[in-house]
Formats: structure tokens, sequence, C-alpha cells
């Protein structure tokens, strides 16, 4: 987190993937420091505490991104799984109204 605030210019106005975030607190950096596009991953079990941290810190997310927010989202990802998918890609999203559901949530 240090070295994405340290060095912000290099994640400004570009796309981040957080593998196994844990907290999501690497992703939440990111998109504070200008990222346009978040993802923030880990296994199911871990998504509840990094959802609570993104919308704990939505304010400080919106304030700090100069020209508007950033688009961050919270998802499943499991390493082990036959297929991964395309998390940027904008047809993932709007293949399952539950993921947008749950996209609207983390937005708010």
């Amino acid at each position: 987190t240090k070295i994405v605030f340290t060095l912000r210019h290099i994640v400004q106005d570009k796309s981040v993937l957080e593998l196994g975030s844990g907290t999501g607190i690497g992703g939440i950096t990111a998109a504070a420091c200008g990222a346009k596009k978040v993802v923030i991953t880990d296994l199911p079990c871990a998504l509840p505490r990094c959802k609570e941290n993104v919308m704990q810190n939505w304010k400080i997310i919106q304030s700090r991104r100069c020209g508007g927010g950033s688009d961050i989202k919270v998802e499943i990802l499991d390493w082990a799984a036959k297929a991964l998918p395309d998390l940027f890609s904008p047809n993932y999203y709007k293949s399952s109204s539950n993921r947008n559901k749950e996209k609207k949530k983390v937005e708010e």
C-alpha cells in the first residue's frame, strides 16, 4: 500500500487487478490514487470484509480521484477454477444480474 501511494503515478488512469486481496487495502489505495478501474478479488470467505472496507472508504476513494470517481468492483476469483473469467470485460458484468446487484451494492 505504501509503495502504491508513493508511486501513485503508475496506477493513475489505469486498470488494476488485485489478486488474493484479503482486506482489499491494495485495491482501495490504488483507487484512491487515481486508478480508473479496480477489481479486487479473493475467495468467497474474504469478500464480505473487502466489500465492507470499500464501502467504509468510498468517500475517500471518490474525493481523491481527480476528474471523477474510480470504478471499483469486488469479485470472487478462485485460482483453482478450470476457467478464469475476464474480469475487465464489460460483457462479464452484463451477463449476470447477480453480479450487477453486487456491483451496485459496492458502488453505493
